[in-house]
């Protein structure tokens, strides 16, 4: 199974218009981290992964390409 989360957290930050930056501060984090997240270099922990899923108002199996809604 392919990992996901790079690919869907691009598709949910270009849909709400934001910029890396902007997200990066959102979530308290250097525009490094997300960078490297959607670039696949790194993955985030689970304490991450739950707070995208608060943000974007999706759940974590959408945010990893389990399921498509």
């Amino acid at each position: 199974m392919k990992y996901m989360l790079p690919e869907k957290l691009k598709e949910l930050r270009e849909e709400r218009g934001l910029s890396t930056t902007k997200l990066a501060r959102e979530l308290n984090l250097g525009n490094y981290t997300v960078n490297r997240w959607e670039s696949g270099l790194q993955k985030p922990n689970a304490e991450y992964i739950a707070k995208l899923c608060i943000f974007f108002g999706c759940t974590a199996d959408f945010l990893l390409g389990l399921k498509d809604e």
